[in-house]
Order: structure tokens, then sequence, then C-alpha cells
């Protein structure tokens, strides 16, 4: 079928171009809403009540996020986490290749009621292969890639079947939801660190103790 033309003036070409960018705005708003911040976006270890909170914004195929997620787990343990809280929030760049899948398995698992140890051993495990579903993936199908991530999934003690049954739409409108939440917070890029709502914007200490000294830091003021 064919749209029949119309003679329009030139008024009416400016009112229906006018109409047609309202009409776009307003969809474009329907189908993009900032999600509510809730207790269950993001992956939390420690005690509600602790004094220091630390929002950990990361992405799976991020070398930086694979040298840095294991520094902050061993810092928060060292502290205790009574003292320190502590929430991973996924942030997969648009940029690193399979990010958006690798997230899509994080939140399959959890979609799955894998405990949170089975889903932190997933993480774990993409970090460790991370080069795999990098540069190593480019001839990948996706198909080929969800494979390979269900692999690390049952290494890490989840079972293949349970792990695709649930990398489904719902597991991809989740990783949607919490990207455009970290949108919201301002986040660019990865590893980003807000301390009790606040971000940390200067060098990111590369060893543990460094950690525990910038933690300290913070608990005294």
């Amino acid at each position: 079928a064919t749209i029949p033309m119309l003679a329009f003036s030139g008024k009416t070409h400016a009112l229906v171009a006018l109409l047609a960018i309202v009409a776009v705005s307003v969809g474009y708003g329907q189908q993009q809403p900032i999600p509510a911040l809730r207790d269950g976006d993001g992956i939390t270890l420690g005690s509600p009540d602790a004094p220091l909170h630390l929002d950990v914004f990361i992405d799976l195929l991020c070398p930086d996020c694979k040298e840095h997620v294991p520094l902050i787990e061993a810092a928060v343990a060292e502290l205790g986490e009574d003292q320190v809280s502590l929430t991973w929030h996924l942030f997969p760049l648009p940029y690193h290749r399979n990010a958006f899948l690798a997230a899509q398995g994080v939140r399959a698992l959890r979609s799955a009621g894998r405990s949170q140890g089975e889903v932190l051993a997933y993480i774990r495990g993409v970090f460790k292969d991370q080069q795999a579903f990098g540069s190593d993936a480019v001839n990948m199908t996706e198909p080929q890639v969800v494979d390979a991530l269900s692999e690390v999934a049952k290494a890490a003690g989840n079972p293949v079947d349970v792990f695709m049954q649930h990398f489904d739409i719902s597991a991809n409108l989740a990783v949607r939801s919490e990207w455009k939440f970290a949108t919201a917070q301002g986040v660019s890029g990865t590893p980003i660190v807000k301390v009790n709502g606040v971000s940390w914007v200067a060098d990111l200490p590369t060893s543990v103790a460094g950690w525990v000294k910038l933690l300290k830091s913070f608990k005294q003021q």
C-alpha cells in the first residue's frame, strides 16, 4: 500500500512538523521512563544500618571493573559489613561487546531465585573469562555467546536449563531499567563509586590496603 500525497501550504507544513515533533517527544517520554530506586535493583552486601554505603556501577566486560571489584570486596570484608555496606549496580557499556548479554545473565539468575553467592560466583566467572566474551567473541553469534555464558553460570553452581529458561525478555528489561537508573544518577562509565550517594571523582585505589585507607577516611568524616 502507498500513502497518498497531499498538497499543503507553507503554514500547514510548519504545523504538521510541529505536531510531529510533539508526538515524538510525548512518545519518547512514555517509552523511556526513568525508573524509581527500588531495594532489589542492585546486589547488596552488608547491613542496611552500616554508617557507610558504597554504590558501585560495574560492567562485567570492563577491564577496570575486573581489577577493582575484588579489591573493593576485600576491603569491605576487612572493615566488616556492619561498618560498610555495598551495592553492585549493572551498567553494561554499549562499546563493550556482549556486556549487555553478560548483565542479562545476572538478571536471569536473580529471576530464577538463585542464591546471592551463586549470582556473585557467576559475576566472578565472567570477569575471569572476560576476554572470551570480548575480543575473542567477535565471530560468535548471540546464541553462541549466551551458550558460553550458560557454561559460566553452570561452573558457578547454576543449572544450565534454569539459566536459559530465565534468560528472557524480563531479564532483558530488568537490565534496561537498571541501566536507566544508572544514567539518572549521572553515571556514564565504569567503575563508578558513590559513597553515601556522593560520587567519588578522584582516582580509585589500586590495592586492598588503599581501599581500606580510603574507606576509613570516609568513616572519620
